[in-house]
């Protein structure tokens, strides 16, 4: 009977939670500048490589046709460290918008532009989001803990033996 109330206070405690983490998310405040790209004209350019260390990253844009009607074709092309292509984004109005991504890595982006008089490309990151930890670093530190225990177990045993 006892597990029941400390069951509902778990739940309870992993909702609050749960709400909590989705509020931190929404701040303007946690995003950082990682990479800007702008430029003009008909061409296709591709960015320098930018490294993405938190998980929640996004791209915001925006243009501005040099020709009316606008003809216009601004096209965003993602691309990881292997030269595979994450996303994709193709508009024909001018304006501007956001791209959302959850993953971590390096990256670079090929912007497509035709009759475009201006644009720009902000790369940021949500430093409130969980940070990269690489896998073989967290096995390496959750091995090197275990030992440790366990070299101190074994002493106070050893020692208690003794006695």
């Amino acid at each position: 009977m006892r597990r029941q109330p400390i069951a509902v206070c778990l739940l309870i405690s992993w909702i609050l939670t749960s709400i909590s983490i989705k509020f931190v998310y929404t701040s303007s405040e946690n995003w950082v500048e990682v990479f800007r790209f702008t430029g003009n004209g008909l061409s296709t350019e591709s960015t320098e490589d930018f490294v993405i260390t938190y998980v929640d990253w996004r791209i915001r844009w925006s243009f501005e046709s040099s020709v009316e009607p606008p003809p216009t074709i601004f096209m965003i092309t993602v691309y990881d460290s292997k030269d595979e292509i994450v996303d994709s984004f193709v508009t024909a109005f001018q304006g501007n918008g956001t791209l959302n991504y959850n993953s971590t890595g390096s990256f670079y982006l090929s912007i497509r532009k035709n009759y475009v008089k201006e644009y720009e490309v902000i790369v940021e990151q949500n430093i409130e989001s969980i940070p990269e930890f690489p896998s073989l670093s967290i096995l390496v530190s959750g091995l090197s803990m275990i030992t440790i225990i366990s070299i101190i177990y074994r002493h106070k045993r050893k020692q208690e033996t003794q006695k």
